[in-house]
């Protein structure tokens, strides 16, 4: 995509808990003391001091996005203390598997862009996520249960774009890619259109080819996005329209035998089908309306999203089983999602504001999958159509959902020092889930059912109470700098995630529940030009759901628990230092395997002890300008059973440009140390290992991918 977009972190944060909309936090100014400089949304709703938050949180600003040069979801939160986001994955390349506070699993974490959860019934919609025109990002590590009910347990990823009628004006093209593989190439642009009368619009929009080191794998992804507000007597209305579409030519895992990577596939084989597609088409509105009524806010939302996908896909067995030695599927899915929200936001008392509402996510998804076998060779040379081989068997599923909630939440500023947070949920879910699947075929046909299916369907309902409580306590202050205590408590559930497996199944696991606890820091010193946060955690976590080759399970009783530093200096008008370190303790703590293996005190698959990073900016209004970037991911299981690990490793990023005038012309180098380590786990590849060829399969691990290859990327960018 653009060179006009990588990340950085500047540590702030986001409210756990309600507070006041902006015209009565600066009518409260004087009676509050002062805070960190910045104001965040995302928890809580309303307009929140970052300073008096009582959770851990950093907030990722335009500017530094477009001065990093970031272009995807893992480049922009590299860094950000607690989160690794590793790039690609099931989802293909254009996705990415975010991990928090040690969790890596893709439903355990909520994606909200511009107030609204995408994907929230369901998964996140991470392969249609854009960075163009964005005016921060908030992240929140632990669980939202009362803004965002029954979605979130381990943190919030909140992309939150330009208002409508502003914009980051600029347009820009770039290219590059891996070495020896270039093609890649990007172009784009974003502005704010004319005003008519009292509506204010702006619309983005990009195309983006990107090619990794095997030749048959990448994607291209286009996207533009819409909005528009208008002011009222009272208030505004406003609109977004955002389409994305990407079509992806998946890549795949690393096979392992006896805990290793397997010797017997180059780097890089690709043994999808030749006809292997990832492709999805994704259509948002949303639609918004605030007014006010004396010292009360009123804030009204809705959203529609339609999205579907073809996806035909396959994945190696052991290297050493006899043909067919792979197995692949077709899968058509269509899904919609509806968001509705009301919110009130008023005093309550003289020292206290509180903001109580309800809402509703609703959610359908269909997918019909029909299951090969296929051979292909070792080198991925000659891979075959799908179709071509075997038909095993097929199916299909159906799940709706409907997760509603009535929330309240407070901030009491019980003196001009302290503060007291509290928030409760009343969740209710509703689910609904049909299969259809066929029983297993041969080459001729059904093997034993006369009329090739079964059908299954089950239902759920849950009513549940989640909350919060938390407090800040600022106990030292002089000018500028300040030092902020805070403790938060949490309580949180989460129906099991419908995956969108390969599998055609109907059952429905039980829900996830988690208790969080949390410590922290918030300072600010040297004369507001040093930022530190430091936070410690423990969650206690219920039925996790753990992801596998056809569906999940649940794991038993998991402990994260762990400890986090982010730094940010700015040495002088010109000259910023960032660094982050934290340690992760991801542990089983009861849990059987669907194997019946106990996998009691057990780490959590990929999840590294040590994450840390270092970084250094060198950035101005003219002239040279450049930035380095070294992150550190430490040794970290690769399955459940433990049965092998991934040892630790560093990767480089670096950016050097030329602005002048309107004008930057950059280059940008991603991994330049070409580490091509393992960083997710495969959920839907059927890997088995064998200690000898003459031995039977053993227990089968999944497999995994790797990092990208280095690349470069030049590219120029026009402001205006």
């Amino acid at each position: 995509m653009s060179i006009n977009l990588r990340a950085w972190l500047v540590p702030g944060g986001f409210a756990v808990s309600a507070a006041l909309p902006g015209a009565v936090l600066a009518a409260e100014a004087e009676s509050k003391p002062a805070d960190l400089g910045k104001y965040v949304v995302t928890a809580s709703r309303v307009s929140n001091d970052l300073g008096f938050v009582p959770a851990s949180v950093t907030v990722v600003d335009g500017d530094t996005l477009r001065a990093r040069g970031a272009t995807t979801l893992s480049e922009a939160l590299a860094g950000v203390a607690g989160v690794e986001v590793s790039p690609g994955g099931d989802g293909g390349p254009a996705g990415s598997v975010p991990a928090l506070w040690g969790l890596r699993e893709v439903d355990a974490f909520l994606l909200v862009i511009d107030g609204v959860p995408a994907g929230g019934a369901f998964n996140p919609a991470l392969t249609t996520v854009d960075l163009n025109n964005v005016e921060r990002i908030e992240i929140m590590r632990g669980a939202a249960p009362v803004m965002y009910g029954a979605t979130s347990f381990v943190g919030v990823i909140h992309i939150i774009h330009y208002p409508a009628g502003e914009s980051a004006q600029r347009a820009w093209i770039s290219g590059g890619g891996p070495a020896g593989h270039l093609g890649s190439f990007s172009v784009g642009g974003t502005t704010a259109l004319r005003n008519r009368g009292a509506t204010r619009r702006s619309i983005s929009g990009s195309v983006e080819q990107t090619n990794l080191a095997d030749d048959d794998a990448g994607y291209l992804r286009a996207h533009t996005n819409y909005r528009s507000s208008r002011d009222t007597d009272q208030g505004s209305k406003w609109m977004d329209v955002d389409l994305g579409l990407v079509h992806q030519k998946p890549d795949s895992p690393v096979v392992f035998e006896n805990g290793k990577p397997t010797t017997a596939t180059p780097l890089d084989a690709n043994h999808n089908p030749s006809d292997a597609v990832y492709d999805e088409a994704r259509a948002q509105f949303n639609f918004g309306r605030s007014r006010r009524e004396g010292d009360r806010s009123h804030e009204s939302m809705v959203s529609v999203a339609l999205s579907g996908a073809h996806i035909i896909r396959g994945f190696l067995e052991s290297p050493e089983n006899p043909a067919p030695n792979a197995d692949g599927y077709e899968q058509t899915r269509g899904e919609v999602d509806v968001y509705l929200d009301h919110h009130t936001s008023l005093p309550w008392g003289r020292k206290a504001h509180l903001v109580y509402g309800a809402d509703a996510l609703l959610g359908y998804a269909g997918q019909k999958n029909d299951l090969y076998e296929y051979t292909v060779s070792l080198d991925g040379g000659d891979r075959p159509s799908l179709k071509s081989g075997n038909k095993t068997k097929g199916g299909e599923a159906y799940d709706g959902r409907a997760f509603g909630g009535l929330y309240a939440q407070s901030d009491w500023q019980i003196a001009p020092e302290l503060s007291l947070f509290t928030g409760l949920r009343l969740n209710l879910t509703y689910e609904a889930r049909k299969g259809e699947r066929e029983e297993e075929l041969d080459g001729n046909g059904v093997v034993d059912k006369p009329d090739g299916e079964i059908e299954e369907e089950v239902h759920d309902t849950n009513l549940r109470l989640t909350g919060t409580l938390g407090s800040s306590w600022r106990f030292w202050h002089d000018g500028r700098d300040q030092l902020v205590a805070f403790a938060d408590y949490r309580n949180s559930f989460k129906p099991a995630a419908f995956e969108f497996a390969p599998e055609s199944e109907a059952e429905i696991l039980s829900p996830e529940t988690a208790n969080s606890y949390e410590l922290g820091l918030h300072s600010q010193l040297a004369g507001g030009r040093l930022g530190i946060e430091t936070s410690a955690f423990w969650m206690d976590f219920d039925n996790v759901l753990v992801a596998e080759s056809g569906g999940a399970f649940n794991l038993g009783a998991t402990r994260l628990r762990g400890a986090e530093i982010e730094i940010d200096w700015h040495l002088t008008e010109r000259w910023r230092v960032l660094g982050s370190y934290s340690y992760h303790d991801a542990q089983i703590r009861r849990g059987m395997s669907p194997d019946g293996d106990d996998l009691s005190g057990k780490q959590m698959p990929m999840s590294p002890h040590q994450l840390a990073s270092a970084g250094l900016m060198y950035e101005g209004a003219t002239g040279l300008f450049g930035n380095v970037m070294m992150n550190y991911v430490g040794a970290r299981e690769l399955d459940e059973d433990n049965s092998g690990k991934a040892g630790a490793y560093k990767t480089v990023d670096a950016r050097l440009g030329y602005r002048r005038g309107a004008w930057t012309l950059a280059l940008t180098g991603r991994n330049l140390s070409d580490r091509r380590d393992l960083v997710s786990q495969s959920e839907f590849s059927e890997v088995t290992t064998t200690e000898a060829p003459e031995t039977q399969p053993a227990e089968g691990v999944t497999a995994h991918y790797r990092l990208p290859a280095r690349s470069v990327e030049l590219g120029l960018t026009m402001a205006f």
